[in-house]
């Protein structure tokens, strides 16, 4: 739960109550100091009654020691808890992931470091139980000029996994794969060149082959752009393009034929009506398809989501209303079959001139899944990704600055 109010100019981060009873889950407090979103000095999370226990449970405690920010865990009945926390200090001038201790061991889990070598920024684990640990870690150099990227060595090994390397090469933008085991490995390369004025998508050679896999092109026809796919195996393939052309000064969205035959799957077209966005859905087999559409108005000065029908009927799934209140932006489910619906909703306010997300109630009960909050520090934006459940449980998913 994250709920956030204004308290002698800190913001504290209180849980509604559900069932009568004070859940308080996942607090975090902030205040702002110089304009920026900082985390108050000494400042702890203290949990509080519920069923006349102390329940401490997935709390980060976010505290200021040496002029370093620690996390810290809260007493569980009795013993200190220290999971998946992630304190950073500054050490030489480089921002370094360190775990707290856990049963008087040093435990650390899915730590990332970042430092800048010779100007460049790169990851470094830390290690756990004396061992060097290199894991999903993206190291981005900068070679003649060129981003890089390469992988830290794992037991005196080189790992090239999912890494991604961006060079430009002639003006255009290309990305190349760094090499496995002496072999040249090409997997998920998304290449974007310029051709004739026009972003094109190629595919690098694998195994010398040819390969084109969820590849995207865009190219600019008659003023409009369309996506084309690229010929794999000497064959045309054209899945999940998505084609964007100017009519009538609106945008509309068009599938690419395949087989000789109209596609139209996951397609989605924008249009403006009456001064405002909506979004229809094409045909398909001469019938018109309304799937994952969300359409956008604007209502009384206010952006509203609305579905479009399908089968003479309105439907209304998975929409996002957002509307503007006392200046805050906040988010409201759109009716269905009479009744309100509030799923996966994510409420947007200014505090304190920070953006902050609140979820909004469904049946009465306070919901707050899937929360997404941004918030400055230091001039910078951070994003806070949470995962909640309802059922007792509580994840805390990642940290992303």
């Amino acid at each position: 739960m994250v709920c956030t109010e204004q308290v002698d100019d800190n913001m504290q981060g209180e849980a509604n109550p559900r069932n009568n009873k004070q859940v308080y889950r996942i607090m975090i407090r902030t205040k702002q100091v110089d304009d920026n979103m900082q985390v108050d000095d000494n400042f702890q999370g203290i949990p509080y009654h519920r069923k006349v226990k102390q329940v401490y449970r997935a709390m980060v405690c976010t505290e200021q020691v040496d002029g370093n920010m620690q996390d810290e865990a809260n007493l569980r009945k009795g013993k200190q808890v220290y999971r998946t926390m992630v304190c950073t200090d500054q050490v030489d001038g480089n921002m370094q992931g360190v775990a707290n201790p856990r049963k008087n061991k040093q435990v650390y889990r899915t730590m990332v470091c970042t430092k800048q070598v010779d100007g460049n920024m790169q990851s470094v684990t830390t290690p756990r139980k004396g061992k060097q640990v290199y894991r999903p870690m993206v190291y981005t150099e900068e070679v003649d000029g060129n981003m890089q990227g390469v992988a830290t060595p794992r037991k005196g090994k080189q790992v090239y996994r999912t890494m991604v390397c961006t060079e430009q090469v002639d003006g255009n933008m290309q990305g190349e794969a760094t090499p496995r085991n002496n072999k040249q490995v090409y997997r998920i390369m998304v290449y974007t060149e310029e051709a004739d004025g026009n972003m094109q998508g190629v595919a690098t050679p694998r195994k010398g082959k040819q390969v084109y896999r969820t590849m995207v092109c865009t190219e600019q026809v008659d003023g409009n752009m369309q996506g084309e796919a690229t010929p794999r195996n000497n064959k045309q393939v054209y899945r999940i393009m998505v084609c964007t052309e100017q009519v009538d000064g609106n945008m509309q969205g068009e599938a690419t034929p395949r087989n000789n035959k109209q596609v139209y799957r996951i397609m989605v077209c924008t249009e403006q009506v009456d001064g405002n966005m909506q979004d229809l859905a094409n045909t398909r087999n001469n019938k018109q398809v309304y799937r994952r559409m969300v359409c956008t108005e604007q209502v009384d000065g206010k952006m509203q989501g609305v579905a479009t029908p399908r089968k003479g009927k309105q439907v209304y799934r998975t929409m996002v209303c957002t509307e503007q209140v006392d200046g805050n932006m906040q988010g409201v489910a759109t009716p269905r079959k009479g009744k309100q619906v509030y799923r996966p909703m994510v409420c947007t306010e200014e505090v304190d001139g920070n953006m902050q997300g609140i979820a909004t109630p469904r049946k009465g009960k306070q919901v707050y899944r899937t929360m997404v909050c941004t918030e400055q520090v230091d001039g910078n934006r951070k994003t806070f990704f949470y995962t909640q459940l309802l059922m007792d449980k509580v994840i805390l998913r990642a940290y992303f600055y």
